[in-house]
């Protein structure tokens, strides 16, 4: 006998009411551990587009960097493009999503305070996630600067097309600040 409905998924998981699951933002559905506006200190919410720009100017840079002395090497010991070819593959593969894996983000997110995290429950990416988001990033380098417009008008995730794709989100970290006892 077939299953009839869709209520077999649900069984194996836990049940868990909708209204401690989802939060509702402009009439949209957010994950409960997700933090909206208004802000509340030591809760992440999605990141703004200053840091986030920030944080891709800065991640160029360092890469661009590493990539220089790659050739710069390659150039020095006349090797045609031996180290520098594969340097560049290799950082393609493994600059951002081991970055993304391993500490929540690039250089430049870590700088600028973010982090990227699974969109429906904001755990950290394994490196085949974080893959799978690099490679939807550099997949829709065709469509130009439509990838990161996306986040202008996406609500309330702020999401670019990458990260829908991928279904992760890039959360601003907030500092929590103790009082010191004095």
């Amino acid at each position: 006998m077939a299953p009839s409905s869709v209520r077999g998924v649900d069984e194996l998981t836990p049940l868990i009411p909708e209204s401690e699951r989802f939060h509702y933002y402009r009439g949209r559905p957010y994950p409960s551990w997700l933090q909206m506006y208004p802000t509340k200190p030591g809760r992440e919410h999605p990141a703004d587009l200053p840091r986030r720009l920030s944080a891709y100017v800065i991640d160029v840079v360092v890469f661009c960097g590493l990539f220089s002395l790659a050739v710069a090497l390659d150039m020095q010991l006349s090797c045609n493009g031996a180290i520098g070819a594969p340097c560049f593959i290799a950082m393609c593969a493994g600059y951002s999503p081991l970055a993304t894996a391993r500490w929540g983000g690039t250089v430049g997110k870590r700088l600028c305070g973010l982090r990227v995290a699974r969109a429906w429950d904001g755990t950290p990416l394994s490196y085949e996630h974080a893959l799978c988001r690099h490679l939807a990033h550099l997949g829709l380098w065709f469509f130009g600067a439509l990838n990161h417009l996306w986040y202008l008008w996406d609500n309330p995730l702020q999401q670019c097309l990458h990260d829908k794709l991928a279904d992760t989100v890039v959360v601003q970290r907030e500092a929590q600040r103790e009082a010191a006892d004095y």
